[in-house]
């Protein structure tokens, strides 16, 4: 029950699929992580997944110290974001995505199951990754980027605006995707 009463702390209420983590306007508040650890910065209005099997499991995204989650944020149940990221508003990660130490995901960006996305990563806003792609450490991707699934996009890559990736793509490391261009 323990951790039931931890997740009552950073909730508002909770729905049958979601807890609404709530905060004072302009604040915040410490998110637990399920390992009982402090995490980063919840802000009001994020939504944070959440799994109960019987009266004592419960599984939560891991959020890093020193992350923060902004407005409009949603995160499904075993989500993990490591240290020092930076998720905008608007934000979703879908089950089972991977996010590295200090990255930044511009609002709207919307990440698909079970993808993965390594440190030192920045994507734009309004950009789409698609189900267990991978944008690998160094990464830089722009804004309105539509990245298909199975997708590799390399070391220090840069993926520039309005760029298409098509389904299992690789992108080379250190190359560059130039802004609209189409990669199949």
């Amino acid at each position: 029950m323990s951790r039931l009463v931890k997740i009552a702390l950073l909730a508002g209420f909770a729905s049958s699929q979601m807890t609404y983590a709530q905060c004072p306007e302009g604040g915040g508040f410490v998110s637990v992580n399920t390992n009982g650890n402090p995490g980063g910065m919840i802000s009001w209005g994020a939504e944070l997944g959440y799994q109960r099997v019987g009266e004592q499991t419960v599984t939560v995204p891991y959020i890093g110290e020193g992350t923060y989650v902004c407005r409009g944020a949603s995160l499904a149940d075993d989500v993990a974001v490591l240290s020092r990221s930076y998720i905008g508003n608007d934000v979703l990660l879908a089950k089972g995505v991977m996010v590295g130490e200090d990255v930044r995901l511009d609002e709207g960006v919307i990440i698909n199951s079970g993808s993965v996305v390594s440190n030192n990563v920045k994507i734009g806003s309004k950009t789409f990754v698609g189900s267990n792609s991978l944008i690998a450490k160094g990464a830089q991707v722009g804004q309105a980027v539509s990245i298909g699934a199975f997708v590799k996009i390399g070391e220090y890559a840069v993926v520039e605006d309005s760029a298409r990736i098509e389904n299992y793509v690789h992108v080379p490391p250190n190359s560059i995707v130039e802004a609209g261009e189409v990669r199949m």
